[in-house]
């Protein structure tokens, strides 16, 4: 009716009267210089909606933009942390082990270790020597400014291409199974030889790739962060071993089962990051020097959330230790006199001057949330952790028995890690010795 009005409107007085509507448009039309006058209506899909204004022309359901629900849970597949598992418990903790597993026996509030675990023992001979050697030695894969990631579901800690600079130049993938109280090699070391006449490990390293096309070991930080929605682990630019111990661009994903690297990105800036991952958005979130970016695993899209600037800026990103409160959005890094706050949602990043912590003079804190007691927990060696509120940021100090690891002087970056399936917390602090644990 309303197109009936305005085309009367639009028409001169007629002395005659019409007879149907097609009378009448095919007089307007013979007037008036309307553009789609002269276009036919097409309706493909028969639904009743014209083409030109049909989102779905050649779906007569119009579901053809739907979000995509691969496994009929509700929940979109670009939202769906587990997309093909309509249970949505893919990445839920499995029980621990009926009775004889170390950890489950172990008393509450005293440091253990787990025996036959030391990483040494999966370094072979070669890699222990030059060229991998460098000045550093195996040992620096877990020491030399080193981090790794955790995989929740499986209660796993991988440890990819760690060494770097003038360390050690092996980039093996290993992972510490806490089920199976043991470490795993999951990829060897590249295989390769600077004994060319006038070839340099800058030369040979110079694009930040090995021969076999796997990423060099580099310095790690808090670099490689585990995604569970894509099941892969990201690792972030770091100070290559080269001698030189610069960084490239290139950010690299390894599958925890095949150890099998794939470039991602070769657009990232910086090293010395603190990564983590948002399970709300499904994103990496990784920090350096005052800046904040996001990986979106699901697409490999870098974004910047908060560029270098302000007050805050620079910071020293090497100094921290980073964990996040999914719920409240909110990272926190803490360390070397430092603490700061970045709200996911609002982008708000906050230096804090008014906290003192027993961990804030700390080199690379253990940091982690413990998700079963809404809070933060925090570790910078011996016998006292300390646990902060999440939005106060109050600290309780909390002294435990036993021999305590070592805190690597260079940082732990990921290698304190607690897990909620053993509610314990795990930490491999050398290569030499058998991995470290403390039951709650």
């Amino acid at each position: 009716m309303r197109l009936i009005f305005l085309l009367f409107l639009a028409l001169p007085v007629f002395a005659h009267q019409y007879t149907s509507l097609d009378d009448l448009v095919v007089d307007v039309c013979g007037v008036h210089s309307f553009d789609k006058c002269s276009d036919p209506v097409v309706d493909s899909d028969g639904d009743g909606t014209p083409d030109d204004i049909d989102e779905c022309p050649n779906d007569a359901t119009n579901t053809c933009n739907d979000p995509v629900d691969t496994d009929g849970d509700g929940f979109p597949d670009d939202t769906d942390e587990c997309p093909n598992d309509p249970t949505n418990t893919c990445n839920d903790p499995v029980d621990p082990p009926a009775g004889g597993h170390v950890i489950v026996n172990a008393p509450v509030g005293v440091w253990g270790e787990i025996p036959d675990t030391k990483l040494i023992d999966l370094v072979p001979q070669e890699a222990q020597d030059s060229p991998y050697r460098y000045l550093g030695s195996a040992k620096s894969i877990l020491t030399a400014w080193n981090g790794a990631s955790w995989d929740e579901a499986r209660s796993e800690m991988h440890v990819i291409a760690s060494g770097g600079h003038a360390d050690y130049c092996g980039n093996q993938h290993f992972k510490f199974d806490v089920d199976d109280v043991a470490w795993a090699l999951i990829r060897p070391h590249s295989q390769f030889d600077i004994n060319v006449p006038g070839q340099s490990y800058q030369e040979m390293f110079e694009d930040g790739t090995t021969p076999d096309g796997n990423p060099i070991a580099r310095h790690t930080w808090g670099g490689t962060t585990y995604a569970p929605n894509v099941d892969k682990h990201y690792v972030f630019p770091g100070s290559n071993c080269s001698g030189a111990g610069g960084s490239d661009n290139r950010v690299w994903s390894a599958d925890p089962i095949t150890g099998e690297t794939q470039l991602v990105s070769n657009e990232y800036s910086g090293a010395r990051n603190q990564g983590i991952y948002d399970s709300v958005t499904g994103k990496l979130f990784v920090a350096n020097y005052g800046r904040v970016y996001s990986l979106d695993p699901a697409t490999n899209v870098i974004a910047t959330e908060k560029p270098l600037g302000g007050a805050e800026s620079p910071w020293r990103s090497d100094l921290l230790g980073v964990a996040i409160d999914p719920d409240r959005r909110t990272i926190i890094y803490a360390g070397g006199n430092k603490f700061y706050s970045f709200n996911i949602d609002t982008k708000v990043f906050t230096k804090h001057t008014d906290i003192s912590l027993g961990i804030g003079n700390c080199y690379g804190p253990g940091l982690t949330f413990v998700e079963s007691q809404d809070k933060y927990l925090a570790w910078c060696g011996g016998n006292s952790l300390y646990w902060l509120d999440p939005v106060t940021f109050e600290e309780t100090e909390q002294v435990v028995t036993g021999s305590a690891p070592v805190k690597a002087s260079n940082g732990m970056f990921g290698r304190f890690e607690y897990s909620e399936k053993y509610n314990a917390i795990i930490v491999p602090d050398s290569v030499y010795t058998d991995v470290k644990y403390l039951k709650f």
